[in-house]
Order: C-alpha cells, then sequence, then structure tokens
C-alpha cells in the first residue's frame, strides 16, 4: 500500500472517528442553539416585562376617555361640654354631650375637551405598546446573532481541528519514511529530525486548537444559560443559502431592518408629544357630578338632627392665559426632538446602507475564494500524493519536496475553512439586517 493510500485511509478513519465522537455526545442544531437561548436568557425578561407593561397601560381609561368616580364615606363622632345662651334668656349646659356626623358622597368628573390630549395621549400608548414590541424582537434578534456567531465559530474550530489531525497523519507518515532512510543512510539525521519537529508542533497546534475550541464551547452554553460544562457536539459544514441581490433586497431591508423600525417609531412618538404639547393652549371643559349624603345628631343643643341630600351636576371650563411662556416653549422643544429623530433615522439609514454594502462584499468575496479554494484541494492533494510517492522510492533526495506539499494541502484545506466561515459570517450579518435571522440563516 503506497504512503498516500494510507493517507486515505487514516483519514477515513478520522472521519469515522469523528462520527462516532458526535453520536456520543448530543447532536446541537442551530436551531437548538438559537431556541434554547431565547428561552433562558434572562436578560430578555426586561424587554418582555416591559412589552406587558405597555399592553397593560394601553387603553383608553388609561389615556383619560372615560371619568373618574369615587365615593367617599365619613362617620365622626364627638363628646363635648355644651354651654349656650340664647337671645330669649334660655340657656343650656350639658356635659359630655355625645354627637354623630355621617357624610357620604358619590362624585364624578369627566374630561370632555382638552384640545384633543385625550386622543394623541392613546395613540402615543399604543406607539409605545409598538415600540416595545419591537425593542423586544430585536433584542432576540440580537441574541440569536451572537449565538448563531458563536456556534459556527465552534465549527470553524472542529473542521480545523480535523484538518490538523490529517496533517499530523501526512507528517507521521514522512516521519517514518525519514526514520527508515536514515537507518539505511540514503538522508541524512537532519530530515528524520526535521520531521520529528514538524510532527511534534503540529500535535501542539492541534492542543491549542482543542482549547479554543473548548472556551468557544463554554461561551456558547454561557450565551444559552445552561452550565459551561455542558457536552455537545456541532455541525461539521457551512450551510450556505443562495443570495440573489436583486434590486428589491435593499429595498426589504430598509422596509424590514427592525432598527429602522424602532426609529420610524421613535420619530412618531415625537409627533404625537407635538400634538400634546400644542393641545394646552386649548381650553379644558369637565362635566362635574355628585350625589351628597349628611347627617347630623346630637343630644343637646340648637340642632339635635339634621339630614340632607341631593344630586349636584355642573360644568367646568378653564382656559390657560399666561403660563409664563411654557406652552410656546414645550411645543419648540418637541419641534426640535423630532427634527433630531428624523435626522437620527437619516444617520441610521445610511449606517445600514453601508453595512448591506460590506456584508455583500465580504460575502461576494467569500464564495468567490471557497470556489477557487475548493478547486485547490484535489490539486494540493494530488501533489502530495506525487511529492510522497516520489520521497518513499526514493526519487527525491530530500523532504523540501514533500515538506511544501504538505504545506500547501494544508493550506489549502484552512483556507477552504476560513472562506466557509467568513461567507457564513456574511450571510448571517445580511439577514440580520432584514431582520429575518430566524427565518433563514441558521441552517440545517
Amino acid at each position: 500500500m503506497s504512503s498516500m493510500n494510507k493517507f486515505m485511509a487514516v483519514q477515513l478513519m478520522l472521519v469515522f472517528a469523528f462520527a462516532l465522537s458526535a453520536n456520543a455526545q448530543t447532536l446541537l442544531s442551530p436551531q437548538q442553539a438559537v431556541q434554547t437561548g431565547i428561552e433562558n436568557n434572562l436578560g430578555l425578561e426586561l424587554y418582555k416585562n416591559n412589552l406587558k407593561i405597555a399592553e397593560l397601560s394601553n387603553s383608553k381609561a388609561a389615556a383619560g376617555y372615560y371619568p373618574n368616580v369615587v365615593i367617599s364615606v365619613q362617620d365622626n363622632l364627638s363628646n363635648n361640654n355644651l354651654q349656650q345662651k340664647f337671645t330669649n334668656g334660655t340657656e343650656v349646659n350639658s356635659n359630655f354631650v355625645w354627637g354623630n356626623n355621617l357624610t357620604a358622597g358619590l362624585n364624578s368628573d369627566w374630561t370632555i375637551f382638552n384640545g384633543f390630549r385625550i386622543q394623541a395621549t392613546k395613540s402615543r400608548l399604543a406607539q409605545e405598546q409598538q415600540m416595545s414590541k419591537l425593542e423586544l424582537e430585536q433584542a432576540i434578534l440580537d441574541m440569536s446573532s451572537r449565538i448563531l456567531l458563536a456556534y459556527y465559530d465552534i465549527v470553524r474550530l472542529k473542521i480545523q481541528v480535523q484538518t490538523i489531525d490529517q496533517n499530523i497523519v501526512v507528517l507521521t507518515e514522512r516521519t517514518r519514511l525519514s526514520k527508515d532512510r536514515f537507518e539505511v543512510g540514503t538522508v541524512n539525521k537532519s530530515e528524520f529530525l526535521q520531521g520529528s519537529i514538524d510532527l511534534q508542533q503540529a500535535k501542539t497546534e492541534r492542543e491549542n486548537q482543542l482549547t479554543g475550541l473548548r472556551n468557544a464551547k463554554m461561551e456558547l452554553n454561557r450565551l444559552q444559560n445552561r452550565p459551561v460544562e455542558t457536552e455537545f457536539e456541532v455541525l461539521d459544514n457551512f450551510p450556505l443559502q443562495a443570495i440573489a441581490f436583486d434590486d428589491t433586497y435593499l429595498q426589504n431591508i430598509e422596509r424590514r431592518n427592525l432598527a429602522l423600525q424602532i426609529a420610524r417609531s421613535n420619530e412618531q412618538l415625537n409627533v404625537i408629544d407635538q400634538r400634546i404639547a400644542k393641545s394646552y393652549k386649548y381650553p379644558t371643559a369637565l362635566a362635574l357630578g355628585s350625589y351628597n349624603y349628611n347627617l347630623t345628631q346630637n343630644q343637646a343643643g340648637f340642632s339635635i338632627y339634621n339630614q340632607s341630600n341631593g344630586l349636584n351636576l355642573g360644568l367646568g371650563v378653564s382656559m390657560p392665559i399666561y403660563l409664563g411662556g411654557s406652552i410656546r416653549r414645550n411645543q419648540e422643544i418637541a419641534k426640535i426632538e423630532s427634527m433630531t429623530t428624523q435626522s437620527q433615522t437619516q444617520d441610521l439609514l445610511q449606517t445600514i446602507n453601508l453595512a448591506f454594502n460590506q456584508a455583500r462584499w465580504q460575502y461576494d468575496q467569500a464564495i468567490k475564494i471557497l470556489a477557487s479554494e475548493e478547486q485547490n484541494i484535489p490539486l494540493a492533494q494530488e501533489n502530495l500524493q506525487i511529492a510522497s510517492d516520489r520521497f518513499r522510492i526514493g526519487q527525491a533526495q530530500n523532504t523540501l519536496e514533500l515538506r511544501e506539499a504538505e504545506e500547501t494541502f494544508f493550506l489549502a484545506k484552512t483556507r477552504v475553512t476560513l472562506a466557509g466561515y467568513s461567507a457564513k459570517v456574511a450571510e448571517i450579518n445580511l439577514i440580520l439586517l432584514q431582520g429575518n435571522i430566524l427565518e433563514g440563516t441558521i441552517g440545517q
């Protein structure tokens, strides 16, 4: 069996070994990683609670559409010493005179007009609820993106470890051949020593990569709020979807991007605030109503029993005349704040446009590099086989040619991994801009 055939056989054994390792551990899919992170992440509870508060606050009652009705009851008991003199000469002198006063009332006030501030307040509450919903979606989107980037970083490290394992197989074979040729005197000892050094360096690099892989897994567990030592296995490839950059792609980003939607929602809040500030210059009209009951009883005195009850209706109107210019000042502040949010939205739109073009360029370049490097793999593998066979049969006097072929093959495999990872990162960033990361970028 030639050295390259042995190499191919060992490659198959490595793949089989990794498959057994994956089966021994739970395979964590990208979907499961994201779902677990969303369900367990404590930071999202803040946004969920804010949404619940906004939903409860968004009501006509909170806006002031309905009247305020208050019932009150008060019962006072008294004990007094009484001394009274009347014009007819009558005198009353009593000690420890008990008295009782009972009052009860049902009072209501209803704002029937205040410059349409009630309607504007209701619109603001609805807009705040919508913004809270968007902020929760944005938080989920950001968390999903962080989890996916961490997940595919683990995939990158896993593939790199596999590549190093393949390189170790090649280096082990070269070291064995160098030792055999040194023992028969066809090469000098430095060739054998160099092979041993290269092999040891590869093993050290493997340990470094395994350390990075372990740390990356711990970070993903942290993002999912799981014990950091939880064992799991990931995919061993970068599933990519074909992205068509047509004329509507950027339009969809501008329409669906959550950060832009939040900015536009903030614009609407400022427009409503202008309406609210303007409403204070109009009169406020209140409808008033009450039903009162009063009972007074005394053991002595001029009046020993008094009871009254009845209905009262009224209309109250108030009009601001002079408030130190605060109404006009608040209107100007609301107008300036509205202009500020509009400028912020435009700046955000430019930032997103830049991010789109950068991610698109990164994605296009990564796809091109990936296609090119994948074509290089069989060429580098054939070149490695030729160099290995030449060294094995003694056509090559030293290991220089074989070392170059080994390095070329290893670097080709590494560049394929990096290109696949770069393309996946760009894909995640592109779909993140569209606000639909859960729909298409997770992979299978």
